[in-house]
C-alpha cells in the first residue's frame, strides 16, 4: 500500500466524533467524517508520501509536533500497531481530547502530550517527525525545527508539509483571491525557501513535492464557501460534501508538479 484508500480517507479526523457533547454531531461524523475537508486533504496527502516510502513502521517511534487533533497518527497507530507515537499539541483542550480518544479506543501504542518541541524529553529518540502546517504558525521556524530534529535518530526522516505563499496560490473561484489566514506569522513559503530551511537545519534533501492541486483547491473552496459567515459556510460546506469529498480524494492520489501546499522529505545524516 502507497496511497490511502478511499475509505481511509473519509475517516480521517472521525474519532473527534466520539467524545462529542452533540449527538447529531456524532451520528454525522460517524457516518462521513468531520465536516471540514481541508484538514482531511494536507493529512491525506502526507500520509500517501510517507507509505511511498515507508509501507511497514512497525517497531518505528514516530513524533509529531503540533498535531492539532491527530489525524494522521490515529491512523498510523491502528495500521501499525507495533510502533510508537507520539504528539505534542500547545492547544490543552485539543491535547486532551486526542488523549482521551486514544484511551478511549484502546490504542496503547498512541500517546498526546501538551506542549511544544521544547517540552519533549532530552532522552526520547525518534524514526519518523512530522509536521503537517505547524512552521507557517512559529515565529522562529529554524529553531523549532533544529529542536525537533535533536530527537531524530541518525538516518531518521522528516515529512514536512506547509502551505504555498497565499499570493502565489491557485484560486478558481474570485471570492478566495483575497483569502489569507491571521495567525500566519510569515506568508507562508515558497518551494525554494522550505526546502533551504530544511537543509539549514542540519538535513538532507530528499524530495520535494506538492499537495492541494486542481482538485483539492476545488474541494476546499466548496468546502469553505462563505467562510466569514459561519452558519452559511456549513450550509454550503454540508450541500458540496460529497462533491468535496471525492475531489479531496482525486487530489491525494495524484502525482502533482504544481500545488497551493509544499511537502518536503528529508532525512538527517
Amino acid at each position: 500500500m502507497t496511497k490511502i484508500g478511499f475509505l481511509d480517507f473519509l475517516y480521517l479526523g472521525a474519532d473527534q466524533g466520539r467524545i462529542s457533547q452533540n449527538f447529531a454531531t456524532r451520528i454525522f461524523t460517524f457516518l462521513l467524517g468531520p465536516l471540514g475537508i481541508h484538514a482531511r486533504i494536507r493529512n491525506g496527502r502526507m500520509l500517501s508520501t510517507i507509505l511511498s516510502f515507508h509501507q511497514n513502521l512497525n517497531n518505528w517511534r514516530v513524533l509529531d509536533v503540533g498535531c492539532g487533533y491527530g489525524y494522521s497518527l490515529f491512523w498510523l497507530a491502528r495500521h501499525f500497531p507495533k510502533a510508537q507515537f507520539i504528539g505534542f499539541e500547545l492547544n490543552a483542550e485539543q491535547s486532551a481530547q486526542c488523549e482521551e480518544i486514544a484511551k478511549k479506543v484502546g490504542l496503547n501504542n498512541l500517546t498526546f502530550k501538551r506542549g511544544s518541541a521544547g517540552d519533549i524529553p532530552e532522552n526520547m529518540k525518534f524514526d519518523l517527525f512530522i509536521s503537517i502546517d505547524v512552521l507557517e504558525h512559529v515565529q522562529d521556524d529554524l529553531g523549532m525545527l533544529k529542536t525537533c530534529l535533536l530527537h531524530l535518530k541518525p538516518g531518521g526522516w522528516a515529512f514536512i508539509h506547509v502551505p504555498l505563499r497565499h499570493q502565489e496560490q491557485k484560486r478558481i473561484f474570485s471570492v478566495f483571491k483575497s483569502h489569507s489566514v491571521e495567525d500566519h506569522v510569515r506568508d507562508e513559503y515558497l518551494p525554494e525557501e522550505i526546502c533551504q530551511l530544511v537543509q539549514d537545519a542540519g538535513l538532507n534533501l530528499v524530495r520535494q513535492g506538492y499537495g492541494f492541486g486542481y482538485w483539492g483547491e476545488l474541494a476546499f473552496e466548496l468546502n469553505n464557501l462563505f467562510w466569514t459567515t459561519r452558519a452559511l459556510r456549513n450550509l454550503t460546506a454540508l450541500l458540496f460534501l460529497p462533491i468535496s469529498l471525492i475531489a479531496g480524494y482525486i487530489d491525494i492520489r495524484q502525482d502533482l508538479v504544481s500545488g497551493n501546499s509544499i511537502i518536503v522529505v528529508a532525512q538527517k545524516p
